[in-house]
């Protein structure tokens, strides 16, 4: 009897819920879209709700929309059959097609294509305008970019950078997706407006398997980006992205090409940076640690001008020159150092040796120059007179 009458009042209450929202039909209709409840979004049309209805004045979204973003197939094959507008647009053009694209529902995808939606519709959000296409293909939704393909939609499209789905699927490292495109037609080495193609995306967002990929379809590894003025190594080499650059040198990357107006090679960069595992992985392949900046600047000089300590530990340990003197200025990283008042490093290029008496262009050996702290100074004068004292004590 207990158990009874338990369950009438369950249901006593769930009638008297459903009958409170059905006062308010078209809040039932969004959230039965929403949360895949047929039966009710059913009730609500028959009873003459308008499929069409905006969710406010604001937003611009339909029903559509709700049930295609949480793939709710039923409700929105539901919602088609009463009338839903299939092209329905908020104010930027969003619709429910793209909704589908976005988060991967093929299902929802297959009734709205089927259902007039034409699959090269425009939204004008972010970066617009972008097609359902490039959503799927920048999220990885291989079954639906397989499917939109199936129904012709135009992998040369483009967006207001000038990206193509392509570029997209190298921004999140979607080899799968990448690999379909290209088999439909998309061309590897295509550029944006600011000509940059698939493998410089994969490098700067760290996607190496994609970035191999493309390398083996036939993308130029040694490409020299015109707006930038760097190759992928230098991008990889300047930011620490290891396996990046470990994938280029690994397939022949030119580690001397020189770079912008201040002529710096991916050596030059990773010195400036502080990325000491990078200058060990560009010398293991054979990078120049000597070669020379606009200025006539080595690794070691860039180094020690930007206080990167790590890097020049190991240039130093791997035979980098320590007294490499510059074209113009005639400076050494000594010099650099001293006049950044880096007492650490200073003390790194003296244990190693550094020649204390080497002049710049104005004469000026180390301990000369303007300006010193007193820290760098004492550092100066302490290894200036203990090599007067061993000069002292061998004759030399």
């Amino acid at each position: 009897m207990g158990t009874g009458a338990s369950s009438v009042e369950r249901h006593q209450s769930t009638t008297s819920i459903v009958s409170d929202e059905l006062r308010d039909p078209k809040s039932v209709m969004f959230k039965s879209a929403r949360a895949g409840n047929e039966r009710d979004l059913t009730l609500v049309l028959q009873q003459g709700m308008d499929p069409n209805e905006r969710e406010s004045q604001f937003s611009g979204l339909r029903a559509l929309h709700f049930a295609a973003r949480h793939g709710q197939s039923q409700c929105l094959e539901t919602l088609i059959k009463c009338g839903a507008d299939v092209t329905a647009e908020d104010f930027y053009g969003w619709q429910a097609i793209h909704e589908a694209a976005l988060n991967g529902h093929t299902e929802c995808l297959a009734l709205l294509l089927e259902g007039g939606a034409k699959v090269d519709s425009v939204a004008y959000n972010n970066n617009g305008p972008n097609t359902p296409l490039h959503y799927a293909a920048r999220h990885g939704h291989i079954e639906c970019v397989r499917l939109l393909l199936m129904h012709g939609a135009d992998w040369r499209s483009v967006n207001n950078f000038g990206e193509t789905p392509l570029h997209c699927t190298a921004m999140r490292g979607h080899v799968d997706c990448m690999q379909t495109l290209v088999q439909a037609g998309a061309d590897i080495n295509s550029e944006t407006r600011d000509g940059l193609t698939p493998a410089y995306f994969s490098a700067i967002c760290g996607h190496s398997g994609y970035l191999k990929e493309v390398i083996r379809q036939g993308t130029d590894i040694n490409r020299k980006y015109k707006a930038l003025q760097v190759t992928l190594l230098h991008n990889a080499a300047e930011t620490g992205q290891l396996k990046v650059l470990k994938a280029l040198l690994r397939r022949g990357a030119n580690t001397e090409i020189h770079s912008g107006p201040r002529s710096l090679t991916p050596m030059h960069l990773a010195a400036r940076m502080g990325q000491e595992k990078g200058i060990k992985l560009l010398i293991k392949y054979g990078a120049n640690m000597e070669a020379l900046s606009a200025n006539g600047y080595t690794a070691l000089h860039h180094a020690s001008r930007c206080g990167k300590l790590e890097v020049g530990k190991v240039l130093i340990a791997c035979g980098a020159n320590i007294n490499a003197i510059s074209e113009e200025a005639h400076e050494t990283p000594l010099h650099m150092c001293v006049q950044k008042h880096d007492r650490e490093f200073t003390k790194l290029l003296i244990k190693a040796n550094a020649d204390l008496n080497i002049r710049d262009s104005s004469g000026n050996r180390p301990i000369d120059m303007k300006h010193l702290n007193d820290d760098v100074i004492n550092v100066l004068r302490a290894a200036m007179f203990e090599k007067e004292r061993v000069s002292a004590a061998t004759g030399s």
